[in-house]
């Protein structure tokens, strides 16, 4: 992020663009759904004001960073989303909340996360299982093209009453065997 002369804004206003503000000279930040004209100390303007000589970080994490991503470049500016900047360059900047851990925790339950594979009973859920799995271990969003959010479509059935020995494959209720039975936190 060190172009010199090249002006650099932030997409987005929460804590990981106030990161990214603490470790580079932002001009502004861009907000498109706001009245607000300032946050922390810096103008608040829109996408459609932005020079197309800039460099933009996308501090979208949650939700759709490509859908952001893809505005950016409609816009037709240079970006670089949150994510690849932790992932190049993680010194001063904060850990995305939900990922903080993840490459710790894939290396040392990788058998469970096998298990959880394992499990899935076709090919789309076990290509998606695996995409979300890179995407949290390399924090490469590319994993994640594809995936859309649909929050109006999501829904948990009431009526699943799953013993200790089972799990729900999106389609029926599956009992472990002594062989799939996923250790427990105390046996660890």
């Amino acid at each position: 992020m060190s172009k010199s002369g090249v002006q650099k804004y932030v997409l987005g206003r929460n804590k990981y663009a106030a990161s990214v503000s603490r470790a580079v000279e932002v001009e502004a930040f861009v907000d498109d759904f706001t009245a607000d004209q300032e946050y922390l100390g810096r103008p608040v303007i829109r996408m459609s004001q932005l020079p197309h000589d800039c460099l933009v970080v996308s501090c979208v994490v949650d939700g759709r960073p490509l859908t952001e991503l893809n505005r950016l470049q409609v816009a037709g500016v240079e970006a670089l989303d949150y994510f690849t900047l932790v992932r190049l360059a993680p010194e001063g900047l904060i850990p995305v909340d939900y990922c903080e851990n993840n490459q710790k925790d894939i290396n040392e339950h990788n058998e469970d996360y096998q298990w959880v594979y394992d499990c899935l009973a076709d090919n789309l859920s076990k290509d998606s299982f695996r995409k979300v799995v890179q995407f949290r271990y390399t924090l490469d969003l590319v994993y994640m093209r594809g995936f859309s959010l649909t929050i109006d479509r999501q829904y948990f059935e009431d009526f699943i009453r799953l013993g200790a020995d089972e799990v729900f494959d999106g389609r029926r209720r599956v009992r472990r065997t002594k062989k799939q039975q996923r250790p427990s936190p105390n046996d660890r």
